[in-house]
């Protein structure tokens, strides 16, 4: 199992963790058996992440390293497209804009 953690844009709180996981060929992983692990090893709920995205092949560079700067753009990339499907659901009221907008004066 491959596994690299990245910033994730949040309107709240600037970042937030996003963990990517590579699981190894036939093995079936959910979120929570991700946090089921990191629980029995004494990790502090802090460092748990906000979001897991689980995928076939993790990117590299050419220096073989994890292309972390390509999980980043990833992930920027899901939560916009994200947030103009919640911009576009009629039944959330206001958009999304005018719920994050700060007030007039």
């Amino acid at each position: 199992m491959l596994v690299a953690v990245v910033p994730m844009p949040d309107l709240e709180m600037g970042e937030r963790v996003c963990a990517y996981v590579q699981p190894r060929p036939g093995a079936r992983l959910h979120f929570n058996d991700i946090l089921s692990f990191l629980k029995d090893r004494k990790a502090s709920v802090l460092h748990f992440p906000e979001r897991i995205e689980f995928i076939d092949t993790m990117p590299f560079t050419k220096a073989e390293k994890i292309d972390k700067m390509a999980l980043v753009k990833d992930i920027g990339e899901k939560n916009k497209r994200q947030m103009m499907r919640v911009m576009q659901l009629p039944s959330l009221g206001p958009s999304w804009i005018e719920v994050v907008s700060p007030p007039k004066p």
